[in-house]
């Protein structure tokens, strides 16, 4: 399946509004956000997105990402859904994310690339490197190493640990 075609199936499936995508909107810094951390998820639990990320100020990021969902006009929205290999595999776990908002999904998708590069750090390594990167975006928004480590028991202890018992 082409890259985009699985993209726009997978926004469908997560109730993306197609007007974001049309050529007069502006898509905003949150639903960009949100599209970046969520297919980065997707990804990383199976689903066969062909996109390299990078480390970047607001966490793994995408530029071949970000080309291809500003390439999407409204009559891709009207092409037949393709269907999503691994989607009922990992359906679950991906709903579960999307109810999150933007400020945790930075943080947790920055949490779990920290954790795939520093195969051997600790957990507190892991929080501590997670809230130094992220301190100014936390502290802007009230938010402290407390928030850290709370992001890092849901996102590994919930949501990371169902979508094994579901495989």
């Amino acid at each position: 399946m082409e890259n985009k075609n699985l993209l726009i199936s997978f926004l469908k499936e997560l109730s993306f509004d197609k007007s974001k995508f049309l050529e007069d909107s502006d898509m905003g810094f949150e639903e960009r956000l949100r599209i970046q951390k969520l297919v980065y998820f997707a990804q990383k639990l199976g689903i066969e997105f062909r996109y390299h990320y990078t480390f970047y100020i607001h966490g793994p990021y995408s530029t071949d990402l970000a080309k291809e969902y500003y390439s999407i006009v409204e009559n891709d929205w009207y092409d037949e859904n393709e269907t999503i290999p691994n989607w009922k595999k990992i359906k679950e776990t991906i709903l579960e994310l999307n109810k999150m908002d933007s400020l945790w999904l930075e943080t947790a998708a920055t949490i779990y690339e920290i954790k795939l590069y520093n195969k051997y750090a600790t957990k507190e390594e892991i929080i501590k490197h997670a809230y130094s990167i992220k301190n100014d975006v936390l502290t802007s928004n009230y938010k402290d190493i407390t928030y850290v480590a709370g992001t890092y028991e849901k996102l590994f202890s919930v949501i990371f640990n169902a979508s094994k018992q579901s495989s």
